[in-house]
This record gives C-alpha cells, structure tokens and sequence, in this order.
C-alpha cells in the first residue's frame, strides 16, 4: 500500500490527499502511516473540518477505517472535542455510531469521558442508531464515565435521553457501582444533585464490595448531607438492572467480575 513521504510532516498528510487531482488514484487518500491512520483519521484529529470535508466526498473513501487501535475517524473527532468534524461526519451515510475500540470505546464513550457536551448532543440525536447502553471493557457506561468525572452538562443530556427510552440510571458499571456511586465517590456535588433529582434513583444500591453511594462520600461532607436530605423513590424498573449480575449472575457481560473479585480489596472505584 502507498505510504506518505517520511519527510511529510503528519499534519499535512491528509491535506496533500485533499489536493490531490480529482482523478488521481485513491490510493493517495487509502494510504496509511505507521500508525494505520489514513488522511481521514488524521484531519480528524486535527479539527481540519474543510479537509474531512473534501475527503468524505471522494467516492470509495473508507469513512469507517480502523487505526492501530481500532479506532474509527469519528471515535478521534469525538474523543478530540472537534464538534463540526462530528456533526459533518453525522450526515455521512454508513457511519458506524457504535463501534468499540481496543478499550471498548466507541465515540459516545470517548465523548462522554472528556466531558464534550456538544458533541454528546449531536451523538444522541442518532437513537436509536446509536446505542447508549454501551459499555467499555471495564463495563463503564457513558453515565457511568460523565458522572465519574463531574461532566454535568453531558450527565444532564444522558438523563433526557434515558428518561425518553427508559433506561435507569441504576445501570451498573465497574465493580457493579452506578453512576451515583462514581459521582459520590470523586466528589461530584452538582452531578449527585443531578442524580438526586431522577425518579427512582437507588441510592441504597450496593456495589461488589457492599458499598452504597454514601459510603463513598465519607470524605465529601455536602454529598453526604444531599443523600441525607433525599427523599427516597422506588428505584426505577424499566431498565433498572441492565447488566447487573444480582439478577443475572450468570451474565457474559460480567464475567470478569467472580476473576476481579479475589484481588480486590477496597471499594475504589476504577478510573
């Protein structure tokens, strides 16, 4: 395959293949580096919204090419926070919304964890397409990363969309924790508040280690008063224990959890 000149500083890269003739050989343009990533993945990461522009409109460009790591144009545009790449590569037809890297990343996720709300926003619109019960290896959903890393505005679009399709936000996530768990945990006072104020939140769920969310707020003493405070409601059932094992315990989704359970000796949640 058709390589880029070593001399070619990677910026350029996908720029040169945007010049290319019209009727040049796509080669150019399906050529990738060391790293697997074609002109497309790297104008991605660079925000070069003008350049993926002109790419997408070649005909047979691949708009899903997998890098290295696995990782589609639009997990890059997602996980860097370029909004108009996102919503540009939104409208190209055979996006693949859903998937998952090497870590179980897919756009969504990558979106979620760096707290983009924007582009979280656009994601959405794609449900049902676009499935937001996903999960990385570790079993974070995208609740579970934006509450962990106190991303409100993308915690409060998550909560629309799960009150318009029914899920709960007592899905379970790394070492069976929620989302109000993570939040308690790091200290997240605005994104336990957003919590609190869902319809059947659990805030008596117990993790793997039979912590509840206020058992890892002992350091946070706001939280601590908020959960006090909280009038409780009976936890959603809808899609309450999507990929819980304490109703089925036998789940795939979860196996690694009876292998992570002998070396695990706090209630930490994984970051």
């Amino acid at each position: 395959m058709e390589r880029y000149p070593t001399c070619m500083p990677r910026v350029q890269r996908p720029l040169a293949a945007v010049l290319l003739p019209p009727h040049a050989d796509l080669a150019g343009i399906r050529a990738v580096d060391r790293t697997k990533s074609t002109p497309l993945h790297h104008a991605c990461m660079s925000g070069l919204v003008d350049v993926v522009a002109g790419l997408v409109r070649r005909e047979g460009l691949e708009v899903n090419a997998l890098d290295a790591l696995k990782r589609t144009p639009l997990t890059i545009a997602s996980k860097a926070g370029h909004e108009p790449v996102v919503e540009l590569l939104c409208g190209i037809p055979g996006i693949d919304f859903n998937h998952a890297d090497c870590e179980g990343e897919n756009p969504l996720l990558a979106a979620c964890s760096e707290g983009h709300a924007g582009i979280v926003e656009l994601l959405l619109r794609q449900v049902p397409v676009l499935d937001i019960m996903v999960r990385m290896v570790d079993h974070a959903g995208p609740l579970y990363l934006a509450a962990g890393r106190g991303h409100c505005d993308v915690v409060r679009a998550l909560l629309r969309v799960f009150a318009l399709v029914g899920a709960s936000v007592n899905v379970r996530g790394p070492h069976r924790s929620t989302a109000l768990h993570a939040a308690c945990e790091q200290g997240h006072t605005q994104v336990v508040e957003l919590l609190l104020g869902v319809e059947g939140i659990d805030k008596q769920a117990l993790n793997r280690s039979g912590y509840r969310p206020i058992d890892l707020a002992m350091k946070h003493p706001r939280i601590v008063k908020l959960l006090l405070d909280h009038k409780d409601s009976a936890p959603s059932v809808a899609m309450d224990e999507v990929g819980d094992p304490s109703t089925t315990p036998d789940s795939d989704d979860f196996g690694l959890w009876d292998a992570e359970a002998s070396s695990e000796d706090t209630g930490s949640l994984e970051q």
